[in-house]
């Protein structure tokens, strides 16, 4: 009886999982946008996000949704699958590039506005399940708005 009560014990202090209800959304932190290439038709801009894990779990980054506007154009939205893992209590640089046509105008010192969500999974069975049922991803929201520079 007594080896039992301590294989019971031992089974108890096995890895701790966090439920997928308990984990806090990461901090997104757009820290450049940058004007990469530019030409007669089109613009090239980079976004790059700084994400930060405040969870004891790794969490996988599934897709991210980006609206870009600059100088009274269109807004442009864009969706990619980022096939990333954000490493737990981690951070990383994410970076979200996008074309844009342009006319014959340029972009250079204009005025622009970011925003959209990362996507990203929460570990566990009932969360995978929920997401094979339709229910949407959690995300985290980010927004930045500022004047459009070359990149040197």
């Amino acid at each position: 009886m007594l080896m039992l009560a301590a294989v019971a014990g031992c089974q108890r202090q096995g890895p701790r999982t966090t439920p997928w209800y308990k984990i806090r959304q990461p901090e997104v932190e757009i820290v450049a946008v940058n004007l990469t290439e530019q030409t007669e038709q089109g613009a090239r801009i980079e976004v790059t996000a700084r994400l930060t894990n405040p969870n004891e779990v790794a969490l996988p980054l599934k897709r991210y949704h980006l609206t870009f506007d600059a100088d009274h154009r269109p807004a442009v939205t864009f969706r990619d699958l980022s096939n990333r893992t954000l490493p737990a209590q981690g951070e990383q640089l994410v970076v979200m590039p996008l074309a844009l046509a342009t006319g014959a105008g340029n972009l250079t010192d204009g005025a622009y506005r970011v925003s959209g969500w990362i996507h990203y999974e929460p570990p566990g069975e009932i969360r995978r399940l929920l997401t094979e049922s339709g229910i949407p991803l959690p995300s985290a929201a980010f927004r930045k708005e500022g004047a459009l520079a070359a990149s040197r």
